[in-house]
């Protein structure tokens, strides 16, 4: 075997193998109002444990992909506290800015979200979620 046809062999198994090891779960999904199903458009969904905090910038059409804080590529298996943050809708009025709440503020702090997901392999984890009170 020439050493060029060698050489492509050994770089596609090393590829295949780092890709199999060290990579912890992607979670993905999308946040979306409970009532009619329509996304939370703004936001970062961050998944807490002991040990770890993963985050997720909220999209427009309401999906994100957490990923550790750490190395960038997924969360540790475990359970995490789930909760949001950066809801919350600037808009000008009076000379001021006014922030209004796009979910419910209980899902804005990890002991009062009421979400949480045991991780053990890459998965998707929809949130339904309540509008402010």
């Amino acid at each position: 075997m020439p050493k060029k046809a060698i050489l492509i062999v050994m770089m596609v198994a090393l590829s295949l193998f780092s890709v199999g090891c060290g990579r912890n779960p992607k979670l993905t999904g999308k946040v979306f109002y409970s009532d009619d199903n329509s996304p939370v458009t703004q936001g970062t969904v961050i998944f807490l444990s002991n040990d770890y905090t993963g985050r997720g910038e909220i999209g427009k059409n309401g999906s994100y992909s957490v990923y550790s804080e750490k190395d960038g590529t997924g969360i540790p298996p475990g359970t995490y506290k789930v909760y949001l943050d950066g809801t919350d809708k600037a808009s000008v009025s009076g000379g001021g800015v006014k922030l209004e709440p796009l979910v419910d503020r209980k899902y804005t702090k990890p002991d009062t979200s009421g979400l949480t997901i045991t991780v053990s392999k890459s998965q998707v984890y929809d949130l339904p979620v309540e509008r402010p009170q």
